[in-house]
């Protein structure tokens, strides 16, 4: 095995699938519009970030293409009929802060990339950004829980479009790390990515251990990331 591709999901704890914005995000940006002279109430913010996150997630559901939050942000401008394009990047990362104070590594991984380090395996990492979240302020936290200097590629469905479960992050990934799919395999935590894992011929697919979940085409089951240096 040359790669491994890991889901987000599997070695971060938060966020993950989020459907709409916190009531403290959307009076946070009540605030911040109206330090710009705009008094916008957080019932109205709230209402129209809502329907903007309810057409993402319909849009997700019936193509899996990503709605990135900076498009969410100019479209609750443009409902307003407010022209601050210089307001969508502090909107986003008004928005994005309270998503990413939970974000944490799981236990054990630390251990596990470092054993997937001496193997010499490379390592990327495939992530469904949570409200679209941009693809700069998922690394930084990345780089901060001290993992980032450990994965050869990284992809994140704000960055190339799609979302999980797709085939293109994989196949993005693997032509990043000039690796054939049959020479890979991927650790998973999404039952509904099997079909498109194994379209794609990849050498082994891992998937954690988990009671009363259903795995379609009999993937190999690991209790613990720490039993994946037995594979590789």
């Amino acid at each position: 095995m040359k790669a491994l591709i890991v889901g987000y999901e599997i070695m971060f704890a938060g966020p993950h699938d989020i459907s709409s914005i916190p009531e403290t995000a959307v009076r946070a940006v009540s605030d911040l519009l109206q330090t710009e002279g705009h008094d916008v109430g957080v019932g109205r913010l709230a209402y129209l970030f809502n329907s903007e996150m309810q057409k993402r997630l319909g849009r997700i559901a019936g193509t899996r293409a990503e709605t990135p939050l900076s498009t969410v942000a100019q479209n609750v401008l443009d409902s307003l009929e407010l022209e601050l394009p210089s307001m969508i990047q502090r909107i986003v990362e008004t928005v994005s802060a309270p998503m990413l104070i939970n974000f944490s590594p799981v236990p054990g991984t630390a251990e596990f990339l470092q054993a997937m380090e001496e193997s010499r395996v490379m390592l990327g990492l495939v992530c469904n950004s949570p409200l679209g979240i941009p693809p700069e302020q998922m690394k930084i936290q990345i780089e901060a829980s001290g993992m980032g200097g450990y994965f050869n590629d990284m992809q994140f469905s704000s960055e190339n479009g799609m979302v999980r479960p797709h085939a293109r992050p994989f196949r993005y990934s693997l032509s990043n790390m000039d690796v054939a799919p049959g020479e890979a395999a991927v650790l998973t935590g999404l039952p509904g990515e099997m079909e498109i894992l194994n379209r794609l011929c990849f050498g082994g697919v891992f998937v954690p251990e988990q009671p009363g979940v259903e795995w379609k085409n009999a993937p190999t089951a690991v209790r613990a990331l720490s039993e994946m240096s037995r594979y590789v």
